[in-house]
């Protein structure tokens, strides 16, 4: 009888190694299988994330003192990303704040203004209070247990795109009461 059919005969491997097509299924994934590979995915992915970077007030911070601002081509393109206000973009955005930031970006005093330790403070203020607002007022503990099912309900009812895509594009407005110059 051959060795190789015979199972009396084969050695097992030891514990730490598995044979090659089951140590290639556990493998886990590299960082290269991770980043997509399609040109116009790439694109939309770093776009999205620069514009929610843009909710980071001492990333503004930062692109005014490296004088970004000041960069003719930056702020063309500044001005072509206002694409992601647009319903279809917008429901990408986990930041709706960047949004607003991104509208009053397209304005040189506010850029100007941006290279301030006081505007970056003035703009984190504006958030967290506006994020608190928000909070306060968009959920209230339910009173009874009628209440609470009628929540679970609608929390595990889908959202449309367009419900979602008009919500977070009308969500970033109420939070940002000021002008270009950066007065409340």
């Amino acid at each position: 009888m051959d060795a190789a059919m015979d199972p009396s005969q084969q050695q097992e491997a030891p514990a730490g190694e598995q044979s090659q097509p089951q140590a290639a299924h556990n493998q886990k994934p590299t960082q290269q299988d991770l980043v997509p590979t399609d040109p116009e995915k790439v694109r939309f992915l770093l776009e999205l994330e620069f514009v929610q970077c843009l909710a980071n007030p001492a990333y503004l911070q930062f692109l005014a003192q490296q004088r970004y601002f000041d960069d003719k081509a930056f702020v063309n393109y500044l001005q072509y990303l206002t694409y992601w206000q647009q319903p279809q973009y917008a429901k990408y955005i986990q930041f709706p704040y960047s949004l607003a930031i991104l509208d009053l970006l397209q304005h040189e005093p506010f850029r100007r203004a941006c290279a301030s330790a006081d505007t970056a403070a003035f703009l984190h203020k504006k958030q967290f209070f506006h994020w608190e607002a928000y909070r306060t007022s968009s959920w209230t503990p339910p009173k009874d247990a009628a209440d609470l099912r009628s929540l679970a309900t609608a929390a595990a009812a889908p959202l449309s795109s367009s419900a979602s895509a008009s919500a977070a594009s009308t969500a970033a407005a109420p939070g940002i009461a000021m002008d270009v110059d950066g007065h409340t």
